[in-house]
C-alpha cells in the first residue's frame, strides 16, 4: 500500500470515516486493517491494533467528539463473540468497549449494525438481528427482510432476544428499546424539539406491523409514516434531512433513492445556504433570507453567487476554479458550465459549500 490506496485492489469491502471536526479520516480496509490519516488524506498511517481483529468492519465517527470513532465487528470469530470497539485517538488505537453483541456469518451479519445519533456524544443505536414474525394477513405471510421456508424466529448466534439497543455512554451501558421488536436500518433527522433528532427505523414494532416508523422521544414511541403498498422492493437505507423536519431519503432494492415528507414541511432558518429543487416552474427554497441593509452578505440564488465582496471558488483539495470581481458594488458568480459535486466559494470573511447536483 502506497500514497493512501491499495495498488492491488479486488473486490474488497472498505469503509470510511471523517472525525466530528474533519480533523481526521479513517479507513478500514478489508486487506490492510485501519489506516487513519490527520492530514487530510496527504498521509497515512497504520493503527496500532491487530489488523486481523478490525479489518473489513464498518467504521462510524462519534458526531460529537472530535478523534472518536466506532467499529461493531459482527462475524463469526474463533470465540465467537461480537464486539464494539471504540477510538479516542483518530484510529491510532482501539479497545473493547463490549464483547456480548451478537455476531453471525458474513449472509447474516449486516443485520446487526452500529448507528450514531449527532445528538450527544457517545449517543449509540445498535441492532441485533431480524426476529421472525408472522403477519397479520390472511395468507399468512412472514415479516422481515430475511425468510426462508420453515425458518422459526431467527436472532443471530448469540441468540439475544433484545435485538434494538440505544446507549448514551459510547456503548458501556446498553438499554433495550422495547417497543421496538427489530430494527434493520436506523436514521437520524431534524426533530420537532430542539436538540432532540427524529429516529427513524426499518422494522417492526409488534407482529404483523412491519415498515418504516418515526420516533420524536428517542425511541419511547413509534410511528409508522408508510405504507405497505410502497416498499419499492424492500427499504434499506434511511436518512433523516437535518434541515427539514418529517422528510427523510430511502433506498428501494433497485429502485433508487427515494424521498417523501409531510405536507407544508419548509427548510428550517438556521440551515444557512441550503437549496431546494421545489416544484416544477418553482424557484426553489432558499433558506438564508435576502439582505434589507447595507450589511455583508453573501449567498445563493440558484445557479448564481452574490455578494458585496469578491467572489473565490475552489473545489475540494483547494484548486482555484474561477472568481467574480465586484461590478457596481456586487459580486455575481455563475456556475453555470461547472461540473456536478462539491465545490468552496468564499467571499470576504465567509465560506459557503456549494453542492451542483
Amino acid at each position: 500500500m502506497t500514497n493512501g490506496y491499495s495498488n492491488t485492489y479486488t473486490n474488497e469491502t472498505n469503509f470510511a470515516a471523517i472525525s466530528a471536526d474533519a480533523s481526521a479520516i479513517v479507513w478500514n480496509m478489508e486487506k490492510y486493517g485501519v489506516y487513519y490519516s490527520t492530514d487530510f488524506g496527504s498521509t497515512w498511517k497504520a493503527s496500532a491494533t491487530k489488523a486481523s481483529l478490525l479489518a473489513g468492519y464498518r467504521v462510524i465517527a462519534d458526531k460529537v467528539t472530535p478523534g472518536t470513532f466506532y467499529l461493531y465487528a459482527n462475524l463469526t470469530t474463533a470465540d465467537s463473540s461480537g464486539y464494539l470497539y471504540k477510538s479516542v485517538d483518530n484510529g491510532a488505537n482501539w479497545t473493547v468497549v463490549r464483547s456480548d453483541l451478537e455476531y453471525d456469518d458474513s449472509w447474516a451479519s449486516n443485520n446487526f449494525r452500529l448507528f450514531v445519533s449527532p445528538d450527544a456524544a457517545g449517543d449509540l443505536w445498535i441492532t441485533q438481528g431480524a426476529n421472525i414474525y408472522k403477519c397479520d394477513d390472511p395468507n399468512g405471510n412472514w415479516c422481515a427482510w430475511y425468510q426462508y421456508t420453515g425458518e422459526i424466529p431467527w436472532t443471530g448466534k448469540a441468540n439475544d432476544d433484545n435485538v434494538v439497543y440505544h446507549s448514551t455512554d459510547g456503548g458501556k451501558t446498553l438499554v433495550a428499546a422495547d417497543s421496538l421488536l427489530y430494527a434493520t436500518y436506523i436514521g437520524f433527522g431534524k426533530g420537532k424539539t430542539a436538540g432532540v433528532s427524529a429516529v427513524y427505523a426499518a422494522g417492526m414494532v409488534k407482529p404483523g406491523i412491519a415498515g418504516v416508523f418515526r420516533s420524536d422521544d428517542r425511541g419511547k414511541t413509534w410511528t409508522k409514516i408508510d405504507d405497505d403498498a410502497h416498499q419499492y422492493g424492500g427499504i434499506s437505507m434511511i436518512v433523516g434531512d437535518p434541515c427539514v423536519d418529517s422528510r427523510i431519503y430511502v433506498t428501494g432494492a433497485g429502485r433508487g433513492i427515494i424521498y417523501g415528507q409531510e405536507p407544508g414541511s419548509t427548510v428550517d432558518a438556521s440551515c444557512v445556504n441550503r437549496e431546494e429543487n421545489g416544484t416544477p416552474g418553482d424557484l426553489g427554497i432558499r433558506a438564508n433570507p435576502q439582505p434589507q441593509t447595507n450589511d455583508f452578505f453573501f449567498y445563493r440564488e440558484g445557479l448564481n453567487l452574490i455578494s458585496v465582496a469578491s467572489v473565490q471558488l475552489y473545489d475540494l483539495s483547494g484548486r482555484w476554479i474561477r472568481s467574480a470581481k465586484l461590478s457596481g458594488g456586487i459580486a455575481n458568480m455563475s456556475l453555470m458550465g461547472l461540473n456536478k459535486g462539491v465545490y468552496l466559494a468564499k467571499s470576504g470573511s465567509k465560506t459557503m459549500k456549494v453542492n451542483l447536483q
